[in-house]
């Protein structure tokens, strides 16, 4: 780069660690043109925001509009709706108009140069004429009266809303004096959980096991009763004494009272004592 010291130019070099861009790398101002400036930083790979890659992509609107129809292809009208525009690559094609009014779009102009809103026939073959002294392209799309424009700023995955509303009274809503109001920004997606299944399936809980077959408590309420197949459970008590074909029964689930508890008398009209109760022959009260 050149530097003036003294009143005499110095050329120095240096590389940056990190570019932040803040104005139009491509316009049609006087020595408007720093492509070459993005080429080289992109060529030393230096880190910049907006990206060098976008930056470089958005030197020419119809380029950017082009990217926007494969979309508008792509995704449908529902997803992603987009307006007509009709590109005229010199002013030798540009005829006529399917519509009226139109805005015609000269160049790559930016912050509302070049922009004019055509009523007629008469006016747009007016315009057609001012597009050949540019020696450029031209684009016309249907005029929108619009209350204002919406400015989206997306950092990382965090995304900002803005409308910006002209208080001059300009069809051009931006130019000249406006009012910058933030608003909500509805549809966003939420970030991806690190332990997010791919694919966007929701996690729905570890696999249940099949049920196995009943048991033979289940199959005795819906069947009726059954013999026992195995050593009796702890939840069914069985009286004390020997059980079927003279076995006894285990020790630690014979139900023996406690000594320490007076036995009870009879049970009135003379139903059966409780299981729990049972006193042997032995212990019976004279």
């Amino acid at each position: 780069m050149e530097v003036l010291r003294n009143g005499v130019k110095v050329v120095r070099s240096l590389k940056p660690d990190f570019v932040l861009i803040r104005q139009h790398a491509f316009s049609m101002a006087r020595n408007g043109d720093y492509r070459s400036l993005v080429i080289g930083l992109q060529y030393a790979g230096i880190p910049s925001v907006n990206s060098l890659h976008s930056v470089y992509n958005f030197c020419d609107k119809p380029w950017v509009f082009a990217q926007m129809v494969r979309l508008h292809k792509k995704l449908g009208t529902e997803e992603f709706p987009l307006i007509d525009q009709t590109f005229y690559p010199n002013h030798k094609e540009m005829l006529s108009s399917t519509t009226y009014p139109v805005v015609v779009k000269m160049g790559h102009a930016h912050s509302g140069m070049g922009k004019v809103k055509v009523d007629n026939q008469h006016d747009f073959q007016d315009i057609a004429s001012v597009v050949a002294l540019t020696k450029t392209y031209a684009t016309a799309e249907p005029f929108i009266d619009a209350k204002y424009d919406v400015r989206i700023q997306k950092i990382g995955q965090n995304y900002k809303a803005y409308m910006r509303t002209s208080v001059s009274g300009n069809w051009k809503t931006n130019t000249g004096s406006a009012m910058l109001e933030q608003t909500s920004v509805s549809g966003q997606a939420p970030p991806k959980a690190s332990g997010a299944p791919p694919g966007g399936q929701q996690r729905q809980g570890p696999p249940q096991k099949p049920p196995g077959p009943a048991g033979p408590t289940r199959q005795a309420s819906q069947a009726g009763p059954m013999p026992r197949t195995g050593p009796p459970t702890t939840q069914q008590p069985r009286p004390s004494g020997p059980g079927p074909a003279g076995r006894p029964t285990k020790p630690q689930l014979a139900q023996k009272p406690s000594q320490d508890v007076p036995q009870p008398a009879a049970a009135a009209a003379g139903g059966p004592p409780h299981p729990q109760l049972k006193a042997s022959p032995a212990q019976a009260q004279p």
